[in-house]
């Protein structure tokens, strides 16, 4: 018996805290992480994963191009 693995991708809402701060929209921040948790997790277990790797990029710690 082999393993039956299918790969594929899918995306997530994102919340930018550099455009979001000073405004009201930053109360959202916070709160917004565990929307964007909660989304992924709905992903898996619909799809019924067994496994997940994660590719995450945080802009604000990446050098200037």
């Amino acid at each position: 018996m082999g393993c039956k693995s299918v790969p594929f991708m899918f995306g997530t809402i994102t919340i930018s805290d550099g455009i979001s701060m000073g405004t009201e929209g930053m109360k959202g921040s916070l709160v917004s992480r565990e929307v964007i948790a909660d989304s992924i997790e709905t992903v898996c277990f619909t799809e019924g994963m067994d496994a997940l790797v994660v590719v995450a990029l945080v802009i604000r710690i990446c050098p200037e191009p």
